[in-house]
């Protein structure tokens, strides 16, 4: 049980609100998957999920009444190694760099 508070703590700040918009917004990754699985379709061997994410804010903007929901910038990090460790599809299918500040963080719990 104490490891496990441990790793809780272990979590930053930025992936801890990471998750909770997660868990508030499943709408999000089905978004993304979609927009990643129609590029690899069409013969993407990769892609840049900050173009997926400009695509998905707009798209939500436009087609949503009233939607002032944010979408920072620091989520993405997490959305695209989500993406690829859930869809196998999708594996390698983004760039990611280190997480140098607070380490890989740790998704199988959404997998």
């Amino acid at each position: 049980m104490l490891f496990r508070s441990r790793e809780k703590m272990a979590r930053s700040k930025m992936e801890k609100r990471w998750r909770l918009f997660h868990k508030g917004n499943p709408q999000v990754e089905r978004a993304l998957f979609k927009l990643a699985n129609d590029l690899r379709a069409k013969g993407y061997a990769s892609y840049g999920l900050p173009a997926l994410w400009e695509v998905l804010r707009y798209n939500l903007a436009l087609d949503v009444p009233g939607f002032e929901h944010k979408f920072p910038n620091g989520y993405k990090a997490y959305y695209a190694r989500l993406m690829m460790a859930k869809y196998p599809k999708l594996e390698g299918f983004f760039r990611v760099r280190d997480m140098h500040v607070n380490g890989e963080p740790d998704l199988r719990d959404l997998i």
